[in-house]
C-alpha cells in the first residue's frame, strides 16, 4: 500500500509513543501506470515486547482512521488488535 503523508503528518504520528520503534528505510516502489518513485517505508525494528502487540496495533488502527486510510488496510490492523 503507498500512502501520501506530509513532514508533519510523519512528525505527529511519530509522537505515539507505540510508534517510534518504526524506523524509515528509502524503497523504489512501482505504482499502477508502470512508473518507479521513491518512497519511505517504516519497518519495526524490533519487535515488541509479548503482550504488548494488541495495544500498538489499536493504537496504529486510531491513527489509520483518522487519517482515514483505506478500509482494508484497517481491517487487517483490526485483526491485529484482536
Amino acid at each position: 500500500m503507498l500512502v501520501s503523508f506530509t513532514h508533519g503528518d510523519i512528525e505527529h504520528l511519530h509522537t505515539e509513543e507505540t510508534l517510534r520503534m518504526y524506523k524509515p528505510e528509502a524503497v523504489l516502489r512501482e505504482v499502477d501506470d508502470g512508473s518507479v518513485i521513491a518512497a519511505l517505508c517504516y519497518n519495526l525494528v524490533e519487535p515488541p515486547a509479548a503482550g504488548k502487540t494488541p495495544d500498538c496495533a489499536r493504537t496504529l488502527r486510531d491513527i489509520a482512521e483518522r487519517l482515514e486510510l483505506p478500509r482494508d488496510y484497517l481491517n487487517e490492523i483490526a485483526m491485529l488488535a484482536g
